[in-house]
C-alpha cells in the first residue's frame, strides 16, 4: 500500500468519524457531549442505534484498519502495522450494541472488550514504532509519542472524575484522533513507495 493511500484512509477516518458524531449528535433528543458517552448513540434502543453502528463505528474502523496497516507497511514494521489494524477492527468491533442498562448484558460485554482492543492493541502497537528500528521516519516517532503523552493524559483526566465522563471520552477521542491525523498527514507527505 501507499504512502498516499494510507494518509488518504486516516484523513477520511477522522473527517468522517467526527462528522457522523456531530450529525448524530445532533438528531439525537437530549443528548449532550459533555456527559453522554459516544456508545450511547449506537446503544440498544438508541434513536439511530443501527445507522450510528454502521456509520458511526463500523465503517470508520475499516478505515482506521487500512491506515494502520499502511502506515506500519511504511514504517518498515508489519507487526506495528498489524497492531494498528487490529485497533481499527476493535474500533469497527464497538459496533455491537451496549445495553446501557445491563452492562453484564453479552452485547454490553463485548462493547466494552472491543473498546479496550481498540486501546490496547494501539498502545502496544505505538510502543513497538517509539521504540523500532532506525529506519523509522524520526517524524512518525515524534507524533506517536507526543499523541501516547497526550492520550495518557486524556485517560488520567477522564478517570479522575474532574470532568463530566462525556468530555473525558472526547478527550480520548481526540488523542486518539490526532495521532491518525498527524500520521496520516506525515505519510501524505512522504515520498511516495508501495511496500506491498
Amino acid at each position: 500500500m501507499t504512502s498516499k493511500a494510507a494518509g488518504l484512509y486516516g484523513i477520511l477516518a477522522t473527517v468522517w468519524f467526527t462528522t457522523v458524531l456531530l450529525v448524530f449528535a445532533e438528531i439525537y433528543p437530549g443528548y449532550t457531549h459533555a456527559t453522554k458517552a459516544v456508545s450511547e448513540l449506537g446503544a440498544i434502543g438508541a434513536p439511530h442505534q443501527h445507522a450510528w453502528n454502521v456509520l458511526g463505528f463500523l465503517v470508520p474502523g475499516i478505515l482506521l484498519a487500512f491506515h494502520g496497516w499502511g502506515l506500519g507497511v511504511n514504517a518498515g514494521d508489519r507487526i506495528a502495522g498489524a497492531g494498528f489494524a487490529l485497533s481499527g477492527l476493535a474500533f469497527a468491533a464497538t459496533c455491537i450494541p451496549a445495553n446501557m442498562d445491563d452492562f453484564n448484558a453479552p452485547t454490553s460485554q463485548a462493547h466494552i472488550a472491543a473498546s479496550l482492543a481498540v486501546f490496547v492493541f494501539w498502545l502496544a502497537a505505538s510502543l513497538r514504532l517509539t521504540m523500532g528500528s532506525a529506519a523509522t521516519s524520526k517524524t512518525l516517532v515524534r507524533a506517536t509519542t507526543a499523541c501516547l503523552w497526550l492520550a495518557g493524559a486524556a485517560a488520567l483526566v477522564r478517570f479522575s472524575g474532574l470532568l463530566y465522563p462525556g468530555t473525558g471520552q472526547r478527550l480520548a477521542f481526540a488523542a486518539h484522533f490526532a495521532w491518525i491525523l498527524s500520521t496520516a498527514l506525515i505519510l501524505l507527505f512522504t515520498r511516495e513507495q508501495d511496500q506491498g
